[in-house]
C-alpha cells in the first residue's frame, strides 16, 4: 500500500506546472471583501501553490500599503486574470504596481514599475491573452 500513497502525492504535485507563469493560468475563486492587498495576493498564491513576495519597500515609496482593501467578485477567474484585476485598481497611479515572475525561485513578486526597474527585474504582462 505504501506506494500507493506516493502515488498520490505525486499526481498532486504534476497538478502544479512547474513554470510560474503556467501556474497563473490556474483557476482561483476570487471573492475578496476589504481583503488587504497582502491577504489578497497571498490567497491567489496558495491557491496555485506559489510563494507572493510583496516589496513593502517599494510600495511604501509609491504611497501604497500592504493593507489596501481588495474588494471584488470575479467568482472563477484564472489567477492571472485576478492579479490584473488588482493591478487595475493601481494603474492610474504615479508608480503603478506591477507584478513580476521569478522563475528562478518560482514565485511572484509585487513591485512597483519603477522599483522593477530599478532592480533590473521586468514586470510580467498581466494583459496577455
Amino acid at each position: 500500500f505504501p506506494s500507493h500513497d506516493k502515488a498520490i502525492t505525486s499526481a498532486e504535485q504534476s497538478a502544479v506546472p512547474d513554470r510560474v507563469a503556467e501556474r497563473l493560468k490556474m483557476s482561483v475563486l476570487i471573492d475578496f471583501r476589504r481583503t488587504p492587498l497582502q491577504e489578497a495576493f497571498g490567497f491567489i498564491g496558495e491557491s496555485i501553490r506559489t510563494d507572493v513576495a510583496i516589496d513593502g519597500d517599494a510600495l511604501k515609496g509609491a504611497g501604497f500599503t500592504q493593507n489596501m482593501p481588495q474588494t471584488m467578485d470575479l467568482g472563477t477567474v484564472t489567477a492571472l486574470a485576478a492579479i490584473d484585476r488588482i493591478l487595475e485598481n493601481y494603474a492610474k497611479e504615479r508608480d503603478p504596481l506591477v507584478l513580476i515572475v521569478d522563475e528562478q525561485q518560482k514565485k511572484l513578486i509585487l513591485s512597483t514599475k519603477t522599483k522593477a526597474e530599478a532592480d533590473g527585474l521586468q514586470p510580467f504582462d498581466t494583459k496577455a491573452k
